[in-house]
């Protein structure tokens, strides 16, 4: 059983409310099912090393500031389908630059970024 306040039941936890499955947000997050499913089932001696957790939670992070997004377009909750891997890869990593282009005032692929999260709301 996982520490109530470990980094590995926050990523479990977080993961369920998203309702995004294991070895989906694996392909998201870059990361082997294999050892991740060994971390969040609290295998002895395979708890995530902070900078795998560190990497794991901040990934987390971006999928729910995502989430927040489709339900504020949505004006209610629509549950983003995971299972488009590709697509929310697209996604985040057009909201990533444009992020970093807004830190400069430059605010030119916000529209794409408004764009691609809408797309992620069509059902495919």
């Amino acid at each position: 059983m996982l520490p109530t306040h470990s980094s590995e039941a926050k990523i479990a936890r977080t993961l369920t409310q998203l309702g995004c499955a294991a070895q989906n947000f694996c392909r998201i997050a870059g990361v082997g099912l294999t050892r991740f499913l060994q971390g969040i089932n609290a295998e002895p001696g395979k708890h995530f090393s902070d900078d795998y957790a560190a990497h794991l939670l901040d990934v987390l992070a971006e999928l729910y500031e995502l989430q927040l997004s489709v339900d504020a377009i949505a004006s209610s909750h629509v549950p983003i389908n995971f299972t488009r891997v590709d697509d929310v890869l697209t996604v985040l990593a057009i909201r990533r630059v444009a992020k970093i282009m807004s830190e400069e005032s430059d605010h030119a692929l916000d529209s794409h970024a408004l764009r691609a999260t809408k797309n992620l709301m069509e059902k495919k």
